[in-house]
């Protein structure tokens, strides 16, 4: 037919930070590289079935349709009406003896919560369980094997630029003691860097940029020749003459037993009220108190020039949720500028069609009372003219006794100014009054204890 493995393959689109999508030009080379290189390695037999789930618009399903038909292999594809409802999978897994599950790491999630609800509540047709495209933790790890007994589960990961997967992690008989699995080791004919800003190996420990390397490479961007040149670099530690890297837009770090550990986004780096830092470290922390199933971190601007850390966190369905117990936690751990000022309770991430984090649909904080059970009006003089004053100095329609300060978009150097505000209001405080009594109502009776002993 006059194809050989350097002409493209398929173009798939990802999002760009600038709304604009991008059209990655894969090789036949690169994608059959990976193909074959997960077959071996997972030894997948023409007796497979693997369920299609993932959109044909996101590379897991290059591997879904071409890496069973490379071995012939059976895909199992579902019907719209068993695709869109989660609670169908179990059954369909059982109904068509699929062996293996290839999916973002919530799609696993829903097939667990599935399971683990009927009677019996495991499925014994899964043999592989390959979970890639987002962060794998390590309490879903534990419910897999439950669901899935006679699984061997794998994490992966890499860049829709770098032909599916780049790197992999086997988590047979390992206990993983960190909230989220490793990356992992490079897959065959690929290399993985980590790399300081003179494009430098780092140290073992030390997390940089993560560099992706070797034939799975892209071509580069369709018709996007100036962004793919920014992207696809040369490639200084290959032998192969005119060989390139690509940067990810990752951080990552080697660890001691040579496998790779996901730090988070460069552009999760970023700057509140001068600090700098990182999203995905204050994830971490949060991610392992024992109440939060789940956890999500973003810097909101809904209001011009008011840059505010807020989290997002899906409860354990048992612990509940307590903002005030998850704020201390954090504080405890962190310098306070890294605490959220605002916690929202979900009762599940927002997903996008592919199964990954819809940034776009997470809400809002409130801008009005945030106190549990209601709006409570102020009480007395002092807490009227503590109200008065945070709603002048947080811009809210109105402040409840029960309101937390924190909650309602303060931070640290709020609380310096709300002091001064407070003291020309005729109230004597202190800033470590504030921080120890964040409520309407607390604050309200500190001032009352303070003038008493005055």
């Amino acid at each position: 037919v006059g194809v050989n493995a350097l002409h493209p393959a398929y173009v798939i689109y990802t999002s760009g930070s600038t709304g604009r999508p991008k059209g990655v030009v894969i090789q036949h080379k690169g994608a059959a590289n990976t193909i074959q290189d997960i077959n071996q390695r997972y030894r997948v037999r023409s007796t497979d079935r693997a369920i299609a789930l993932s959109s044909y618009a996101f590379d897991l399903s290059v591997y879904d349709v071409f890496g069973m038909l490379a071995v012939g292999a059976a895909v199992v594809i579902p019907s719209l009406r068993e695709l869109a409802n989660a609670s169908h999978w179990p059954d369909l897994v059982e109904q068509y003896q699929v062996t293996i599950w290839n999916s973002v790491p919530a799609f696993m999630q829903m097939l667990v919560d599935s399971t683990l609800g009927k009677n019996p509540a495991s499925i014994d047709s899964i043999k592989l369980i390959m979970l890639s495209g987002d962060w794998f933790p390590t309490r879903l790890l534990e419910q897999a094997r439950t669901a899935c007994p006679s699984a061997k589960i794998f994490s992966l990961g890499g860049a829709t630029e770098a032909s599916i997967w780049s790197v992999n992690f086997d988590s047979t008989g390992r206990t993983i003691d960190k909230s989220s699995l490793p990356y992992g080791v490079p897959l065959a004919n690929q290399s993985m860097y980590v790399l300081d800003q003179n494009l430098q190996p780092c140290p073992v420990g030390v997390h940089g940029d993560l560099f992706i390397g070797g034939v799975g490479l892209a071509l580069g961007y369709l018709n996007r020749p100036m962004l793919s040149a920014e992207r696809f670099i040369a490639d200084p530690f290959a032998s192969t003459p005119g060989a390139r890297m690509y940067r990810t837009g990752d951080l990552a770090k080697w660890m001691p037993d040579g496998n790779l550990e996901f730090v988070g986004r460069v552009d999760d780096q970023v700057k509140i009220r001068g600090f700098r830092i990182e999203l995905g470290e204050i994830e971490l922390v949060l991610t392992r108190h024992p109440s939060v199933s789940k956890a999500t971190l973003m810097v909101r601007e809904d209001r011009p020039g008011d840059r505010r850390l807020v989290a997002y966190v899906v409860p354990d369905a048992q612990a509940g949720f307590d903002a005030q117990v998850l704020r201390r936690h954090l504080g405890a751990q962190l310098p306070d500028y890294m605490v959220p000022t605002a916690f929202i309770e979900l009762s599940e991430m927002p997903l996008t069609p592919n199964g990954k984090l819809d940034r776009r649909a997470l809400p809002e904080p409130a801008s009005t009372s945030n106190s549990e059970g209601g709006y409570e009006g102020p009480e007395g003089e002092v807490e009227k003219t503590l109200a008065r004053v945070w709603q002048e100095l947080l811009n809210v329609d109105r402040v409840g006794r029960k309101d937390n300060f924190f909650d309602l978009g303060g931070h640290s150097l709020l609380v310096v100014k709300l002091n001064q505000l407070l003291q020309q209001a005729g109230l004597n405080v202190d800033p470590h009054l504030i921080l120890s009594n964040p409520t309407i109502e607390s604050l309200a009776l500190a001032c009352e204890e303070v003038e008493m002993r005055l």
